[in-house]
């Protein structure tokens, strides 16, 4: 799933990969000039994407924040206002046209 997400976000955007939520959230806090944090709702471990997401959001609060799962009912009611949902599978440019209207709108508040 990582590798055909950013296949995908490669096209629009630069893109930084993290295996895991420890490697993702060093990333944040190394490079917190980051537009977006997209994640898979399930992570190797006992993180989850939602839990990844959540803290991304305390390091870089102006980030747009994408969860990806074809599971998202298990999330359901528990998904913070702020987070896009995309369900699984997700058409081809769903996800990058999600973050650049996310991006735009930030720019008109």
């Amino acid at each position: 799933m990582r590798r055909a997400l950013a296949r995908e976000l490669d096209r629009a955007f630069e893109v930084v990969q993290a295996g895991s939520y420890a490697d993702a959230i060093g990333q944040l806090e190394r490079t917190r000039a980051i537009a977006a944090v997209v994640s898979d709702l399930q992570m190797a471990g006992p993180e989850d994407g939602l839990l990844l997401l959540e803290r991304a959001h305390e390091i870089a609060p102006g980030a747009v924040r994408v969860l990806v799962s074809g599971a998202l009912d298990r999330v359901a009611g528990k998904v913070p206002t702020g987070i896009i949902t995309i369900e699984k599978p997700w058409r081809a440019g769903e996800i990058v046209a999600a973050i650049e209207r996310a991006l735009r709108a930030s720019l008109d508040k």
